[in-house]
């Protein structure tokens, strides 16, 4: 089995949001959301079905009713940024007012392949904090007035990362080869203390580098047998995963288990919160993106515990939503818009990182290889990286060999 890694050369933010205070961008979010629906499928009727076979009438108006609430929420948002910077001593700098679409009427022939490849953005809500990552640009133009909001308020514990990134999409084949396949990938990064995030959706696996390491992360992969394929535009690895020798523990993870012990942060597995890791079928994308608005239109305390949309550069859309039925049919999932089996249930197991510096690096990695080796190497796992904090999801059914294997924290 081989591997294929192809390079995203958009540059990405990584914003990092307390569920607290979310609501502050609770509008940018829907914003972002709902300009990654195609123009033309703004104001369609397609949608899931009923049972005699027509488009729910509920569907139909869901487009007009979004819109008329981002318009809505956008000038309260206004307002609200308004009289704060009125009753300021210090307003706002202008210079950060959101950029126009105006950028893309410079080139246009090539418009269209930067929109595909900027398509790329993931949300993440964990039960402590709110990951955001999407293009700089798209940060730019969404969230530069609520990240100033709250920079005037002195809220500290809202930060962007001062790293861009660029995202490396990692072709996914079932099996436990998947998990090895991410750590044997980013081993040389690991082993130079590279700052890496990992995502699974339900597609491919997603590692983001720092976006000046690009050369070097190039260099890195053709000194591991990986060759460029120009008719994929990807690199294509050389060698058969399962033929290389089984990971060990880095030198540099048991430096991160050693930090993790001295700041007193320990795993915790999440059993009530079980999760799915599923994707929108083929045409059901516009559907789950003007669900996951609704859903990040609620109240904090109404929304789950665990939730990500990932849409990567080829337009696939991956979710994590909550394992129970009765929970996704409360948000609007139904299973006729939504693949995969609802029998692989995962359970988070997540480490809160707010007490550790943002450039902090290896811990997604140490635990995930901590697990894979002294599970034997057939633990399946994925993984949900956050700015402050790290998720690793495994399969429901692993939950006691795991359990043994953190006692030691």
């Amino acid at each position: 089995m081989s591997i294929q890694v192809h390079f995203n050369n958009i540059e990405l933010s990584v914003i990092s949001i307390p569920r607290s205070k979310l609501w502050i961008f609770t509008n940018p979010i829907i914003q972002l959301l709902y300009d990654s629906i195609p123009e033309e499928d703004k104001h369609s009727d397609s949608g899931p079905s009923s049972e005699d076979g027509t488009a729910s009438d509920d569907y139909e108006n869901e487009g007009e009713d979004t819109e008329t609430f981002i318009n809505s929420t956008g000038s309260q948002f206004t307002k609200l940024s308004t009289d704060f910077n009125n009753s300021s001593r210090k307003s706002v700098d202008n210079s950060s007012k959101p950029q126009s679409h105006q950028t893309f009427t410079d080139n246009p022939q090539g418009n269209d392949h930067e929109r595909h490849e900027e398509s790329f953005f993931h949300v993440g809500l964990t039960q402590t904090e709110c990951t955001i990552i999407c293009s700089t640009r798209l940060t730019n133009k969404f969230f530069t007035q609520a990240l100033a909001l709250c920079k005037e308020m002195g809220y500290t514990d809202v930060e962007i990362l001062p790293q861009q990134y660029l995202s490396l999409i990692v072709d996914s084949d079932s099996g436990f080869a998947r998990s090895l396949r991410i750590l044997e990938l980013t081993k040389p990064l690991s082993e130079n203390d590279v700052a890496l995030f990992y995502i699974s959706s339900h597609f491919n696996d997603i590692v983001l580098i720092p976006s000046d390491l690009r050369d070097r992360v190039q260099q890195i992969l053709i000194s591991e047998h990986f060759i460029f394929s120009e008719s994929s535009n990807s690199y294509i690895s050389t060698y058969d995963i399962e033929e290389r020798e089984q990971p060990a523990l880095l030198e540099s993870h048991k430096k991160t288990f050693e930090l993790l012990a001295r700041e007193e942060i320990h795993p915790q597995i999440h059993e009530k919160h079980k999760v799915l890791l599923t994707g929108a079928r083929p045409g059901e994308i516009k559907y789950c993106v003007l669900k996951t608005i609704k859903l990040i239109s609620l109240a904090n305390t109404s929304q789950p515990s665990y939730f990500a949309i990932t849409r990567t550069f080829s337009n696939e859309l991956s979710l994590v939503l909550p394992k129970s039925p009765k929970l996704r049919s409360r948000y609007g999932f139904k299973s006729t818009s939504t693949i995969g089996s609802s029998q692989d249930v995962l359970v988070p197991v997540a480490m809160d990182l707010s007490k550790l510096p943002l450039n902090c690096t290896g811990i997604v990695a140490g635990l995930a290889n901590k697990l894979i080796i002294q599970g034997g190497n057939v633990l399946e796992i994925g993984y949900l990286s956050m700015a402050k904090s790290a998720v690793i999801l495994i399969p429901k059914e692993d939950i006691d060999l795991v359990r043994n294997i953190l006692k030691e924290f």
